[in-house]
């Protein structure tokens, strides 16, 4: 009887620790675990990742150790945020939100520094990440029923990890 006592008070500690950790596991789950966000596609062998959705910590959203932005790269960040659009926009096959045609979505790029929109960004992460950003604006042609979801504005950096759309400006 001891034997089969001692495998059931197992058997219950086991039970407690799944059903505590079940319960408790993404409460106590820390902001780096989602960096550095949902991958949403890669382009040219590099990944696209969407970190500014949703409340998150400010360690989950703000890019690590950004990489400098050269001429070429700005460019590399607008075609990379816009070929990421439809997987950004896919939760909109979703009831009671307006279907977002993202194909073919045209973006042009300048450094965050050189654009007089999404200032309030700036403090945001820090100066650096603010400084080797991409201010990115995609236009959807397809959506043709809201100006506001037609164009679209983000803050976009490139880490070792890949491309990391960090601010969705509004």
């Amino acid at each position: 009887m001891e034997d089969r006592d001692l495998v059931l008070s197992v058997r219950l500690a086991l039970a407690w620790i799944v059903l505590v950790a079940a319960i408790s596991g993404p409460a106590v789950a820390t902001a780096s675990s989602r960096y550095p966000g949902t991958r949403l596609t890669t382009v040219d062998s590099v990944p696209v990742f969407f970190s500014a959705g949703g409340k998150q910590f400010r360690q989950a959203i703000c890019p690590r150790s950004p990489l400098r932005l050269s001429g070429a790269w700005i460019s590399r960040a607008a075609i990379a945020t816009a070929r990421a659009m439809p997987a950004l926009y896919s939760y909109g096959k979703r009831q009671g939100h307006p279907r977002v045609d993202a194909r073919d979505a045209v973006a042009t790029a300048a450094r965050s520094t050189m654009a007089h929109m999404g200032l309030d960004f700036r403090s945001e992460c820090s100066p650096l990440v603010w400084q080797r950003s991409a201010f990115v604006v995609v236009h959807l042609p397809h959506v043709t029923f809201s100006a506001s979801l037609a164009l679209l504005e983000f803050d976009v950096a490139r880490t070792r990890q890949g491309w990391i759309i960090w601010a969705e400006v509004h």
